[in-house]
């Protein structure tokens, strides 16, 4: 990947940070989708809450995310749920597998940055049309502490798919708002 690409920087500082990775060729591939168990795990590794310990506490937080003698992802998923990072597409699932929409990630984001978040004034609006109402503070708040841009001018692209670059990119503004 050339240094002059936009998430250069980010994705170094996350793969020193050991929150992302790249693949056993070397490459990272930044265009590529991001699983939503990826995006959970690279956001318990990046607020420092996860553990070594697989510890099974009873019935898995989601159906569709069991232990079963694996730990990925039902660890990284299980204290994503417990920090409040993520809560499921509904029906008790999680879609572990399912690549996450940029509305997904921010709302996974703005969770996992918590109180390290200001809070935006209750006028202001990053100005886009396409945000769905699920998603809007979330999107709100991301933009106001600068983890979030539009994909073009006054469009979010809540249902477009995050890319690896956009992903390490987000992540490393929230560890510098963090410190």
């Amino acid at each position: 990947m050339p240094a002059t690409h936009f998430a250069f920087e980010a994705i170094c500082n996350v793969a020193a940070c050991g929150i992302m990775t790249g693949f056993q060729d070397g490459s990272f591939r930044p265009e590529d989708e991001v699983k939503r168990a990826q995006v959970a795990k690279s956001l318990v590794l990046a607020v420092g809450g996860h553990t070594e310990a697989l510890e099974v506490r009873g019935s898995p937080t989601f159906s569709d995310v069991p232990c079963d003698g694996l730990a990925y992802p039902y660890d990284y998923v299980e204290e994503a749920a417990a920090l409040g990072i993520v809560q499921g597409v509904g029906d008790g699932r999680f879609k572990p597998y399912d690549d996450v929409t940029r509305a997904q990630f921010a709302l996974m984001v703005v969770r996992a940055g918590g109180d390290v978040l200001r809070r935006p004034p209750v006028d202001y609006s990053p100005g886009f049309s396409d945000v769905p109402a699920y998603a809007a503070e979330a999107v709100r708040v991301a933009c106001f502490n600068g983890l979030f841009s539009g994909v073009a001018p006054g469009v979010f692209g809540p249902h477009e798919l995050a890319s690896r670059a956009q992903v390490a990119k987000v992540i490393s503004v929230l560890l510098v708002l963090m410190k």
